[in-house]
């Protein structure tokens, strides 16, 4: 007698359970889009791009529309772009909304802030001239580097690559002696007032030292002058006593230019500043470069009946410091007593420091 009361309970359990079921109020599987997405490092007036990271429960294929309001005003980008890029105008923080919607008509939003934040100045350029240096004389670097915008050079620090010990400077234009013939990979790098550097790294030739006297080669005399410090430089005809026409003197550097054009037939020409231009800018030489002075010899005015031409000769005294004097025999009379005598032309060569 007591299993009726047994049986009837369970009948009204069960009863329950299929109410349960069948009403339709269980929660089924979500199919709608995740919208999501992340953002670049922003900064005003450049573009800042926006990487999609939507999802959907039927594969991301599904996914058919993508529409990007990038909360300034600015008309919202429909479509389906994945990627897009936006440039913001000002510094501030922006709502950002990305809305995805499926082959279904699915729909889900995302709206994150975005910082957007001041542009940031290039680096500095760290730069500098390449100048033309000879074994143990001091050869001097000239900074060139520019600062980024706004902000200023704080130090200077060059690497000269030979390995000496005392290789490195922090002088904006130091000096640096070389004991031996090569090419040196010379780096700079700069540092600005906020920490941020620059480098640059450039070949600079070594060269032997030239020659202390001048050469004749051919029917001209070279003589090369080894400038010690940054200087313009000029040539004085001081006297002059020779027969030949058309004797020239010319330098090749920093261009091909005449110093004395028929030397000792023409008027006194005087005092000839070296330039560095067609329009006569005064040239300015580092220092551990080098200048060439050139005597190209002239001729006779009768070969049947002037006497005989020789080769020319230069001799040359004096230093970067004091000045050079150059004693020049064109080569004319040669053979007769007291030739070369070396007065035929006299130059002397100064140096201008520059600033």
């Amino acid at each position: 007698m007591r299993s009726i009361p047994l049986l009837a309970a369970t009948t009204v359990i069960i009863a329950g359970a299929w109410a349960c079921g069948g009403d339709g109020g269980g929660v089924g599987p979500d199919v709608n889009p995740d919208a999501n997405f992340t953002a670049g490092t922003c900064t005003a007036n450049a573009p800042c791009t926006f990487t999609d990271a939507s999802t959907d429960p039927q594969g991301n294929a599904t996914i058919t529309a993508r529409k990007w309001d990038f909360g300034d005003g600015s008309v919202p980008l429909e479509g389906n772009v994945t990627n897009p890029s936006h440039t913001f105008a000002e510094v501030k923080s922006y709502n950002v909304t990305l809305t995805v919607t499926d082959a279904e008509g699915n729909t889900d939003v995302q709206t994150n802030a975005v910082a957007v934040g001041a542009p940031v100045s290039p680096p500095p350029t760290a730069a500098f001239t390449v100048p033309a240096c000879t074994i143990n004389v001091a050869c001097l670097f000239s900074d060139q580097s520019t600062p980024r915008s706004g902000g200023s050079i704080a130090s200077w620090n060059w690497n000269f690559g030979d390995n000496i010990s005392t290789s490195t400077s922090i002088d904006q234009n130091p000096s640096h002696t070389y004991q031996t013939v090569g090419i040196y990979q010379v780096t700079l790098t700069v540092t600005d007032d906020q920490g941020v550097t620059g480098t640059t790294t450039q070949s600079v030739t070594v060269s032997a030292a030239a020659a202390t006297d001048c050469t004749t080669t051919g029917t001209s005399v070279t003589c090369t002058l080894n400038i010690e410090q940054t200087s313009g430089a000029q040539v004085t005809l001081t006297s002059r006593s020779c027969q030949l026409r058309n004797n020239n003197v010319r330098v090749d550097q920093p261009q091909g230019q005449f110093v004395f054009f028929n030397a000792c037939r023409g008027p006194q020409p005087g005092v000839y500043t070296i330039a560095a231009d067609d329009i006569g800018t005064p040239a300015v030489f580092q220092a551990g470069t080098q200048l060439r002075i050139i005597f190209i010899q002239g001729v006779v005015d009768d070969p049947a009946t002037d006497p005989p031409v020789g080769p020319p000769a230069a001799r040359m005294s004096g230093s970067s410091a004091t000045g050079w004097v150059i004693n020049i025999d064109d080569g004319g009379n040669t053979g007769r007593a007291g030739e070369p005598d070396f007065d035929d032309l006299v130059l002397s060569v100064t140096l201008t420091p520059a600033s």
